[in-house]
């Protein structure tokens, strides 16, 4: 594999892993109340999600 293309690789799977985590953080700040709704809307989950499909 080109060194290019494993730094792009590397790149890409670091923004995964730091929406992974704003995501896992929004879920432990908000487990345990409601949310309001603008900042649901603002969720990273919802970021992650979009990014998926």
């Amino acid at each position: 594999m080109p060194v290019s293309l494993r730094i792009k690789l590397n790149r890409q799977e670091e923004k995964i892993l730091a929406e992974s985590r704003k995501a896992i953080s929004f879920l432990y700040r908000t487990r345990n109340h409601a949310v309001p709704r603008q900042e649901r809307e603002r969720s990273p989950l919802l970021k992650l999600n979009a990014q998926n499909k």
